[in-house]
C-alpha cells in the first residue's frame, strides 16, 4: 500500500471517529431508528408506484417524528405479515401466515418538522472543477468498459434513495442521472470499487464491509485525481460502521482497497499517456 493510500484511510477513520461523536449523528440515528427497513418486495411495489420515492413510513410513524400526511395523498400500497389461526381452532400453533395490503407515504407526502440531515451530504461541486470531474467521469467510463462492466445513466432498477448500483447478476453498474457531475463521478467509482471486489455472486463479505470497502476505493480514487468526496464519504461509511468495526475493517480490508484504487488509477495514469505519446495533427 503507497503512503498516499494509507494517510487517506488514516484519514477516513479519523474524520468517522469524529462524525460519529457529535451530537446532530445521535439525533439522525434515533430519527432513523423510527423508519422500518422494507423487504425487496415491498421495496419493489413501492417503486412501481412512486419511482421517486426517498424516506417512506407508515401514517403514524410520521406522526412520531412530528410529520403529518398531507390531506388528499394516495397511500403506497405494501404487503404486511400477519399470523392467522385456523378457523374453528383455538390452538396458536396452527396459525398460518397471511398478508394485508396497509399504506405508506413518502416524505413529500408529508409536513411538519425538517428531518436531521443525512450526514452523507450529496456532492455538488464547483464550477471550476467541471473540467477535472469530465475528465475523471471519462476515465471511470473507459476503465468499466476496459473490465467489460456497462455503466447506464437510468433510474430503472435503483432503490429508492439509491445513487447507483452494481448489479453483479448481469455484471452491471446504474448510475442515477440526475444527480450533479461530482457525486456521479464518485457514484461510478464506488460501484467500481464493488465491481471489482464483490463480483462473485457467493461473496462471503457482509453488506457493511463492502460498502466500507467500496466507498474508501472512491474516498481513494477522487483523492488522487484532486476531487474531494469528504462530504459524502464520511457520513456514508460512519452509516455502514455502525453495524461493523471500522478499525478493524480498515486493517483487515486495507490491502483489498487499495489494490483496487490502485487498479483503477493505474489504468487511468496508462490511457493518460499512451493520449500524450500519440502524435498531434500538427506534429505530423
Amino acid at each position: 500500500m503507497s503512503e498516499k493510500t494509507a494517510e487517506l484511510l488514516s484519514r477516513l477513520k479519523t474524520h468517522v471517529a469524529t462524525l460519529t461523536t457529535e451530537d446532530r449523528w445521535k439525533q439522525y440515528l434515533a430519527v432513523q431508528a423510527t423508519f422500518h427497513s422494507y423487504s425487496f418486495r415491498n421495496t419493489l411495489l413501492i417503486m412501481l408506484q412512486r419511482p421517486d420515492a426517498t424516506r417512506v413510513a407508515g401514517f403514524h410513524t410520521w406522526k412520531e417524528v412530528n410529520r403529518s400526511v398531507k390531506k388528499g395523498e394516495k397511500g403506497i400500497g405494501i404487503l404486511a405479515p400477519m399470523l392467522v389461526k385456523a378457523k374453528n381452532s383455538d390452538d396458536d400453533s396452527e396459525k398460518s401466515l397471511r398478508f394485508r395490503t396497509v399504506y405508506v407515504f413518502d416524505v413529500t407526502q408529508t409536513e411538519g418538522e425538517d428531518l436531521p440531515a443525512s450526514p452523507a451530504r450529496i456532492l455538488d461541486g464547483s464550477t471550476d472543477q467541471v473540467a477535472a470531474i469530465d475528465t475523471v467521469w471519462s476515465k471511470l467510463m473507459t476503465f468499466a468498459q476496459s473490465i467489460d462492466v456497462p455503466v447506464e445513466l437510468s433510474d430503472d432498477g435503483l432503490m429508492p434513495g439509491a445513487n447507483g448500483a452494481y448489479l453483479r447478476g448481469t455484471r452491471r453498474i446504474i448510475i442515477r442521472p440526475t444527480n450533479p457531475a461530482l457525486q456521479r463521478a464518485k457514484t461510478l467509482a464506488h460501484e467500481l470499487g464493488h465491481a471489482l471486489l464483490h463480483h462473485d455472486a457467493n461473496d462471503s463479505h457482509e453488506r457493511p464491509i463492502m460498502e466500507v470497502e467500496a466507498e474508501s476505493v472512491a474516498y481513494v480514487v477522487l483523492q488522487h485525481f484532486g476531487l474531494d468526496t469528504s462530504d459524502y464519504s464520511f457520513g456514508y461509511v460512519a452509516l455502514w460502521s455502525q453495524e461493523t468495526d471500522l478499525a478493524k475493517v480498515l486493517t483487515s480490508s486495507g490491502t483489498r482497497i487499495a489494490s483496487a484504487a490502485k487498479r483503477i488509477i493505474d489504468a487511468s495514469e496508462a490511457e493518460e499517456a499512451v493520449i500524450d505519446e500519440t502524435p498531434s495533427l500538427a506534429a505530423a
